[in-house]
């Protein structure tokens, strides 16, 4: 078996118990809060989602409303026909998803992490299957579905809602830290103590299964706002101190105020664990909700990754996006750059309209169909040109009506690209008032972009 295997995840979605659980808690309103790309963002962060699949009674307006949002995600919709019991369409979709489940363990052997949503506790014998074959679990449930025994049998578990609130711009994150305030004391002195039983510290893979045994089988850090683990761990700086294994392992978990050992280990010394900071994120940006698309504010690290996608799809012509991600993390030597993080470059890139699909390839799912680059893009320069100005329509879209005007001198802030006139210039080339998007008009150079390309090295 080749290494392609590895990290590829399938997704199965109870969407007719998704649906019911927002109905419960939202009532007629439950649409504005039900958002399937947030599952498959979910799903991606654990590698490449190789079976998407969506399951409820199709007939019903409730769910049908959904169907053009889960095809361009690439979710195929399995449809199960419901019975009617009282008032409301009875479930009927668990038989089939648990068939699907466990029937994947022998026809996809190379699929190592589920995602499944649902908050039937009847689900939990398929959970224990998949986790006696060694396939990793990662369970959702709507707020009002939620089951102890469900959650506990998850490698990790998440709330609807809180998934929600975390991969929603940095504003939702905000407040949905700041909803949870009273709780996290609880994380914190569930953290002391456990420091207190192992004063040599934590690894870092042990403290989530360590807090879920002192607080809750459902404890996840996205209830609190965060993203990931390292994020919440970062921001209790007065608890806890996260320092990385200079040899490349796994990181350590210690008390804040535990020494460090020998002169040269300051905290100015442990890069790594500075990279565990949540990143500050521009007003602009979220209000133009780039959190959406895990925009990337660092522009050396955005351009580097457009410069390796465009070298490696201009080498592969047709290509399809599943084998280029594949390849670009394949080739990367930083752990940074993932599937998941460059499947948020491909909604941007694909609204940026940089590809042409070949023929008949309409009824595939995004990711596998055969696509080329715009015959307009015949350089890295402008494949990043492009994308920053989607950036910048977006900002655009998101001032109208508003007090304020975009400027070259804030879009360049939201770039990262800094203030000098050669940046403002390129901005100001970037501007959608300008017909940028669409405008004939001589490119400008793209600041910087020279010296990135020569970091990156072959890449044209």
């Amino acid at each position: 078996m080749t290494d392609s295997y590895r990290g590829q995840v399938a997704l199965l979605i109870d969407f007719e118990n998704l649906v019911f659980g927002l109905q419960d808690t939202h009532g007629e309103d439950f649409a504005e809060f039900l958002d399937p790309g947030l599952l498959m963002r979910l799903a991606e962060e654990y590698g490449q989602v190789v079976v998407a699949n969506a399951y409820g009674d199709w007939r019903s307006r409730d769910l049908n409303q959904f169907q053009i949002d889960l095809y361009r995600l690439g979710i195929d919709l399995v449809h199960v026909l419901a019975r009617k019991q009282l008032n409301r369409m009875k479930n009927a979709v668990d038989v089939k998803m648990a068939v699907d489940a466990v029937e994947s363990v022998w026809t996809l052997p190379h699929v190592k992490t589920f995602v499944i949503v649902s908050g039937d506790r009847d689900f939990i014998h398929v959970l224990k299957a998949l986790r006696r074959h060694g396939r990793t679990v990662i369970g959702v449930s709507p707020d009002q579905a939620v089951s102890e025994d469900f959650a506990g049998l998850c490698d990790r578990f998440v709330r609807y809602g809180a998934l929600s609130a975390t991969l929603m711009p940095e504003s939702a994150s905000a407040a949905a830290r700041a909803e949870s305030t009273a709780n996290i004391e609880d994380v914190r002195e569930a953290l002391r103590t456990l420091l207190q039983e192992r004063p040599g510290g934590i690894k870092g893979a042990q403290v989530k299964p360590l807090l879920r045994r002192k607080l809750s089988a459902t404890f996840d850090e996205s209830e609190y706002g965060y993203t990931r683990l390292t994020d919440m761990l970062a921001a209790m700086s007065d608890v806890v101190r996260v320092v990385p294994d200079l040899r490349g392992g796994d990181v350590s978990v210690v008390p804040a105020d535990s020494p460090m050992d020998g002169e040269s280990a300051a905290p100015g010394d442990y890069p790594a664990a500075a990279m565990l900071a949540p990143r500050s994120h521009h007003p602009w940006a979220s209000r133009a909700r780039l959190g959406q698309y895990a925009f990337d504010a660092d522009a050396g690290q955005r351009r580097k990754i457009l410069l390796a996608l465009f070298h490696t799809m201009h080498e592969r012509e047709p290509f399809t996006l599943a084998e280029i991600f594949a390849r670009v993390v394949q080739d990367s030597d930083t752990r940074s750059v993932t599937i998941s993080a460059l499947a948020k470059y491909q909604h941007i890139l694909w609204q940026s309209r940089v590809f042409v699909l070949e023929r008949d390839q309409q009824d595939k799912p995004v990711r596998d169909r055969l696509m080329r680059l715009e015959p307009g893009i015949r350089t890295p320069e402008e494949l990043v040109r492009r994308y920053e100005a989607s950036i910048a329509y977006k900002l655009h879209s998101a001032a109208r009506g508003g007090a304020e005007r975009l400027t070259p001198e804030i879009l360049a802030s939201v770039l990262g690209l800094g203030a000098d006139p050669e940046a403002l210039e390129y901005c100001a080339g970037l501007m959608p008032v300008r017909g940028a998007m669409a405008s004939g008009d001589a490119p400008r150079p793209t600041p910087g972009l020279a010296a990135e390309a020569a970091e990156i090295g072959n890449l044209g």
